[in-house]
């Protein structure tokens, strides 16, 4: 909001809140035009209304004068919206409007549909809202209520988003009153889980209050909390940006003025921290039961807002614990530069009792790594170097209390998925600086992936020094990958589980280099971690495959659901459809079409969105073309019988001259919006210039009529030797080949390449 706005909102409000309450409305709409103006004096005017008081029962009238009639119609159940939304029933009313359960006729489920009053129907409103739905259904995540769209019908102005069963934040907390820690806890995680999602995806809320948060009951486990109401929000802006619309920039700094940050209250640029600020409120409102600002008109609230801390809530609530007051207190600081840097980081401040504790335990922890009568030598080694300035950058922390999610990342990898393990890995930092070994582990990432001078770069920045003998043996072996030693690599990290024995996590380690490198010792390291180790995911993924290959399909299916099931169960749903996409690329392989087809089908995530969920399959091993050589999964009969005199290459084969590449990769049975190829390759002769190769998609034999989609491999980068080249195909070639194969029980995709270029791996990525 302008300061002149906001300076007219101040007086009108001085004016009409001298009046009695069944006056200041009237005054309201004779001395003011502006209708921004008009809509922020009436509620300010509203919030002053105490419960049980005389205001209450004017709140009718009240309402009836800031709404046109339009606005004042309640939309009855079974009337049918814009031909699809079918209402089922009024489940409450909002600051935008009122909100109704409805049914979507066109995919068979519920839906919210919220009506918008009169004040955000107007055009300029609602080409706002159009592109603030846009903003927010980027933000997915389950602890973000999901919105569909704006729709502008005859009869009425809607959003549709995803509907809750269950009660809002403030309802719990009217009827149960503050929360113990050990239960608000649980509910702050969540929130603060969606905060950060949709801070990633530059989208500020502006308007969180425990009436925007849903509170879901899940039978047997924490109940879903789910923060709606993103219609206010807008994407965030660096600061120091003016706004773009002073229309705009009025209506987003709409909200609820006890929740609000002090900058939003005064109209300035807001980003992140304003939820944070917000973050801080309710969370001193879960455990106190009180606001920090409480008993004060708006303006006056605003006031203190600015100029004053907020009392510590340990005086309301005297079992608090301190780093929890600490933590409110700072969240709630008037200067957004000296809140937390995220509410990721105000949540670590709830869950531990403080950074000097937590380093204090991990010390101890580190410290037991070494022989008993050298402990107190080596700390107090640390100690000094810390004093001197030396050990800092060398430290082995990292992500204060995120290694579970970090174990997480670390399993994706180790599963064969690095791209997916870098996007857990950024999220899971959020920009906080990482421990050593959590850089040797990203430098692996982007090793894997096939980045290597970005795993130079990350290994660089690695001081493994100061590190206890196991963690340095660890880094010195990723070095030795990433330089071009695998028996090296593979040597320390052999030696350093043969040193604890009985730690899964070193074993671990050991198996996944060895996959990285073709081992035939891999499996039998995978088994030794399933012994240590019996719900390590990977570890049963990577044996299953090894029985699949094998031929043992039924113990293979079981190790596959029992990976799946643990990935799962850790919250790990990208690596959970991985292994489906897998387990069912191997029966395919070994010819159980009907088993192959439930469980492709079964690697689809629910979801109403199309063209937003993803899964993905593979074929050959991202093994930096090593011996030996990888089999192709599956050809399709569609493919001609090749000539007696060609021959038919498989992955990593270092001569591929006048051979052939066929492969087929089977289609979920899903509409398909696009897919993305990834091919790892490399060229079997220097001069890139005189080769033509190319790379065909589409459906064998590849005839005019289904027009076939024809890449180029080298010709656009004739002075490479090796690349990992990406080509996205659309959904008019899919659709192709799922025609084409109408009459058969799978559809796919035929993939046909030949002549001089050797092929690591063939990736792809169907978004649906």
């Amino acid at each position: 909001m302008t300061p002149a706005k906001w300076n007219r909102v101040k007086e009108l409000f001085d004016r009409a809140v001298a009046l009695p309450p069944d006056e200041r409305l009237g005054l309201v709409y004779a001395a003011e035009s502006d209708p921004v103006v008009i809509e922020e004096t009436a509620r300010l005017l509203a919030l002053e209304a105490k419960p049980d008081s005389p205001i209450d029962r004017l709140a009718a009238p009240m309402q009836q004068m800031a709404q046109s009639a339009a606005d004042q119609r309640m939309l009855r159940a079974g009337q049918l919206l814009a031909g699809r939304y079918r209402i089922v029933r009024m489940v409450g009313t909002g600051g935008m409007g009122e909100v109704y359960e409805a049914e979507d006729i066109e995919e068979g489920e519920q839906v919210a549909v919220k009506t918008l009053r009169a004040l955000y129907a107007t055009a300029s409103h609602a080409a706002w809202l159009r592109r603030e739905v846009e903003a927010a259904r980027r933000v997915k995540h389950p602890n973000v209520c999901r919105v569909y769209g704006f729709i502008q019908s005859d009869e009425v102005s809607f959003l549709t988003m995803e509907f809750l069963a269950g009660e809002t934040l403030a309802a719990l907390l009217e009827r149960e009153g503050p929360f113990p820690e050990r239960r608000a806890l649980p509910l702050l995680r969540q929130i603060a889980a969606g905060l950060e999602a949709a801070h990633q995806a530059g989208v500020v809320h502006r308007d969180l209050k425990p009436g925007n948060v849903m509170i879901v009951p899940r039978a047997g486990g924490t109940p879903r909390v789910v923060i709606t109401d993103f219609g206010l929000a807008r994407q965030a802006r660096a600061e120091g940006r003016n706004t773009a619309s002073a229309a705009l920039s009025t209506v987003a700094s709409f909200g609820t003025p006890a929740y609000m940050a002090p900058e939003q209250i005064a109209g300035q640029t807001v980003n992140a921290r304003a939820d944070q600020y917000a973050f801080g409120v309710l969370a001193h409102e879960m455990l106190t039961g009180e606001l920090p600002f409480a008993d004060e008109s708006a303006l006056a609230m605003a006031v203190r807002k600015t100029n004053q801390q907020a009392a510590c809530p340990e005086s309301l609530a005297p079992g608090m614990r301190k780093n929890w007051s600490r933590t409110i207190l700072r969240c709630l600081d008037p200067n957004p530069k000296s809140r937390f840097a995220s509410v990721g980081q105000a949540l670590q401040g709830l869950e531990t009792r403080g950074e000097f504790e937590f380093r204090w335990k991990r010390l101890q922890r580190w410290l037991s790594q070494y022989p008993r009568g050298w402990r107190w030598a080596v700390a107090a080694s640390v100690l000094a170097m810390a004093l001197l300035g030396a050990g800092v950058r060398a430290w082995p922390g990292g992500l204060l209390g995120k290694q579970a999610p970090w174990e997480q990342a670390i399993y994706t990898l180790q599963s064969g998925e690095p791209t997916a393990a870098l996007r857990l890995m950024e999220d899971i930092a959020g920009g906080q600086p990482l421990g050593q070994v959590e850089k040797a582990q990203r430098a692996m990432a982007w090793w894997t992936a096939g980045f290597r001078a970005q795993a130079r770069e990350e290994l660089g920045e690695v001081n493994s020094w100061l590190l206890p003998p196991g963690d340095r043996l660890f880094v010195h072996a990723v070095d030795a990958q990433v330089q071009g030693d695998p028996a090296a690599a593979l040597a320390l990290l052999r030696r350093r589980a043969d040193e604890a024995p009985e730690d899964a996590a070193r074993w671990a380690d050991l198996a996944w280099f060895g996959n990285l490198q073709n081992s035939g010792e891999a499996a039998a390291w995978w088994t030794l971690v399933n012994t240590r180790k019996p719900d390590h995911p990977v570890a049963l993924l990577r044996l299953a495959e090894a029985a699949a290959s094998e031929g043992r399909m039924e113990e293979s299916r079981d190790g596959f659901h029992a990976a799946q099931t643990y990935f799962r169960a850790r919250g790990n749903n990208e690596m959970s459809r991985a292994v489906g996409a897998r387990r069912g690329m191997q029966l395919l392989a070994a010819g159980d079409w009907q088993r192959a087809q439930e469980d492709l089908a079964g690697t689809i995530s629910p979801g109403r969105d199309r063209c937003s969920s993803t899964v993905t399959l593979m074929a050959g091993t991202n093994d930096q073309f090593a011996a030996p050589m990888d089999p192709i999964p599956f050809v399709s009969s569609a493919f001609p019988k090749p000539a007696s005199s060609t021959r038919l290459i498989l992955f990593d084969d270092a001569d591929p001259a006048e051979g052939e590449l066929r492969l087929s990769f089977p289609l979920p049975p899903v509409r398909l919006c696009s897919a993305v190829v990834q091919v790892r390759i490399r060229a079997k002769d220097a001069d890139m210039g005189r080769m033509n190769d190319v790379i065909t998609f589409g459906v064998a034999p590849f005839l005019p009529s289904t027009a076939p989609d024809r890449r180029a491999l080298w010709s656009d980068r004739p002075g490479l030797r090796e690349r990992t080249v990406s080509y996205e195909l659309g959904p008019a070639l899919l659709a192709e080949c799922f025609r084409s194969y109408a009459k058969e029980d799978v559809a796919y995709l035929d993939i046909h390449a030949s002549d001089d270029t050797v092929f690591d791996f063939v990736r792809l990525t169907l978004i649906y």
